[in-house]
């Protein structure tokens, strides 16, 4: 059986497709202990989609503003 990808040639990692969504929820995983945040999002066909993600995953869009006192 052939390799798909011969010695030699270049190649680049297949990243998953980004996604750009607002935080729905908070959960704390029961194995783990860790905590993750549900985001929901709109794809580019209007589908509606929903995921958990761990902390390390996901990062703000925008930073948040403190409020001054």
């Amino acid at each position: 059986m052939a390799f798909q990808f011969p010695k030699g040639v270049e190649v680049q990692q297949v990243a998953p497709k980004l996604i750009k969504g607002r935080v729905s929820e908070y959960r704390i995983d029961g194995t783990t202990g860790e905590r993750q945040i549900g985001v929901e999002w709109y794809d580019e066909k209007n589908q509606h989609h929903e995921r958990f993600f761990q902390e390390s995953e996901i990062e703000l869009v925008t930073p948040l503003v403190q409020e001054k006192s």
